[in-house]
């Protein structure tokens, strides 16, 4: 009996140690209109071609946001981007959320580069380093707006879904 007791609270005490390990090594989920979702470690982030976004923001110097496109992430997931991208496609949604709620909608076609002009990256690095924990770890940054009032900080949620089949 005492040894079943010994088993199963040392069984808890590894599960309590290992269980924040395992939380932190997805920093991103993406819900696909088919129901899947994906999730992402900063490791899966940061071995994905990497793109930048310079941008400067009122009397402030140039800041230089870099990690890689939200297109080349969706690709990765199984999205049509590209010349897979059909009429269907451009019905499609993508909801960025950060962790405080915050959430903006993109159509999918502005994403696509031959469809749209600037980058929209999920930033890893600012200037270079991590990015200051107000901002991240990861933000939406999107090269071309002229405010950042869509710029996602703590992005942690995308899903992406079929505008004409919400409900």
């Amino acid at each position: 009996m005492r040894r079943s007791i010994s088993r199963i609270l040392l069984t808890f005490l590894a599960a309590l140690l290992f269980a924040p390990v395992a939380f932190a090594a997805s920093l991103l989920e993406i819900q696909l209109p088919n129901g899947e979702t994906k999730t992402f470690s900063r490791e899966n982030l940061e071995s994905l071609p990497q793109s930048e976004v310079v941008r400067k923001a009122g009397n402030n110097s140039e800041t230089r946001y870099s990690g890689p496109t939200l297109g080349a992430l969706l690709a990765q997931c199984g999205v049509a981007i590209g010349d897979k991208m059909k009429g269907n496609e451009i019905r499609f949604v993508v909801l960025a959320s950060g962790s405080d709620g915050y959430s903006v909608a993109l159509s999918l076609a502005e994403i696509e580069p031959s469809i749209s002009e600037g980058k929209i990256i999920v930033a890893l690095k600012r200037d270079d380093a991590s990015l200051p924990a107000a901002e991240g770890p990861l933000r939406l940054v999107l090269e071309k707006d002229q405010r950042p009032v869509r710029w996602v900080k703590n992005l942690v949620r995308i899903v992406v879904s079929n505008a004409t089949q919400a409900k």
